[in-house]
């Protein structure tokens, strides 16, 4: 059966991508097309899915026809599992072999167990064998093919949080002060995907309001949730 490919995010691009210390190397490996494969790791919502996007949109841009295969791990082994894997498997091979790159997201070993990784290792290493190009996304450090080069996804510092915060903002159709967005970046320690969930919280509550809210106020009560 062909594989479920997931949306592309036409907003996930390189440039809209915040570098900072803690993803510069990940970002680089990311943009080198030369890499290969390549294992994005880290933590949830650190940005690992942003870069794959980024990848695939850069592909797209640089040629529109290209093919470019972005999966989870769970698509890529519903593909080729089951009662009748003997049968899928080449399928499923064919269709890697034949894309220009293979992204594969939420390659988490807890989930399949080791023979699944295994096999989904299999597929992906028959394609770098055909000179696909094969990025994969997991929070762990381990890469799931040998040889492959390994770049960390860190969370991002402060100063990038705070312009990441501003960027998010302005993209929700508010106008933060600075010391406000500065206030919500510096509350918060963790992953982009939280600096995201707070400020549509943000924009939620301004866009209802009846009455004048203190943004400092706002700002406190929307971040109370993930201070640690």
């Amino acid at each position: 059966m062909p594989i479920s490919r997931t949306p592309l995010n036409p907003s996930h691009l390189f440039e809209s991508f915040v570098v900072c210390a803690t993803n510069e190397a990940a970002f680089a490996a990311a943009a080198d097309a030369v890499v290969n494969p390549l294992c994005l790791y880290g933590r949830t919502g650190s940005g690992k899915s942003h870069l794959l996007h980024a990848i695939a949109n850069e592909l797209r841009a640089r040629r529109p026809a290209s093919d470019v295969l972005l999966v989870s791990a769970s698509a890529l082994n519903h593909a080729s599992w089951g009662r009748h894997y003997a049968d899928h498997a080449p399928a499923v091979q064919a269709e890697l072999a034949q894309a220009d790159a293979v992204l594969v997201d939420d390659a988490v070993p807890e989930w399949f167990g080791p023979e699944t990784m295994a096999r989904i290792a299999r597929l992906l290493r028959h394609a770098v064998q055909h000179g696909v190009r094969v990025v994969v996304a997991s929070p762990f450090a381990a890469p799931l093919l040998d040889g492959a080069a390994v770049a960390e996804v860190g969370y991002p510092d402060e100063p990038s949080r705070i312009e990441l915060a501003g960027r998010i903002a302005t993209s929700l159709g508010m106008t933060l002060p600075p010391e406000i967005v500065r206030e919500v970046a510096s509350r918060l320690s963790g992953s982009p995907r939280e600096l995201q969930s707070v400020l549509a919280t943000m924009a939620a509550e301004l866009a209802v309001a009846s009455e004048t809210i203190e943004l400092e106020h706002l700002a406190y009560a929307a971040t109370r949730r993930y201070r640690v």
